[in-house]
């Protein structure tokens, strides 16, 4: 008969029980970097490339057809599959990280922006006015809102 061989295999991971898809590996993490899973639809690639994000990149990758699943074949990038193009074309996700110095700033501008929606709310104006505008009136109790979020 033939003789048994030994194969190297990946650890098996169970389909059932709770599992981050998306985790990103400590092997990928850097310390000052934040990292996110950027999908390439639309122009999100080019645009997060434009601030400063950058792809991260798998030095054990074998680049060309015998690559491993889950990853660009055709480079180092990390990515992995969540979903169809209406043609049926595979839409992948991407790691990339950016400096946290970058990152901080970012979320604070957008914090900046966040909190102006509130404050419009609290006054009860939106982007067609100021309250007693165009039927919009403050209740005689006022407007009770809380951000729960900070």
């Amino acid at each position: 008969m033939g003789e048994k061989r030994s194969v190297s295999r990946k650890e098996r991971v169970p389909l059932t029980g709770l599992r981050q898809k998306l985790h990103v590996a400590d092997k990928y993490k850097k310390p000052g970097y934040k990292y996110h899973w950027f999908n390439d639809t639309g122009s999100k690639l080019y645009d997060a490339e434009q601030a400063w994000w950058s792809f991260v990149q798998d030095p054990d990758i074998v680049v060309g057809p015998d690559g491993v699943d889950g990853k660009d074949k055709l480079s180092t990038k990390i990515r992995k599959p969540v979903g169809t193009r209406d043609n049926g074309a595979p839409i992948y996700t991407y790691l990339m990280k950016i400096g946290a110095k970058y990152y901080n700033e970012d979320m604070a501008e957008q914090k900046k922006h966040l909190d102006s929606i509130d404050n419009s709310i609290r006054r009860g104006a939106n982007v067609g006015g100021e309250p007693g505008q165009d039927g919009k009136y403050i209740p005689a109790q006022g407007i009770v809102y809380e951000n729960k979020l900070g």
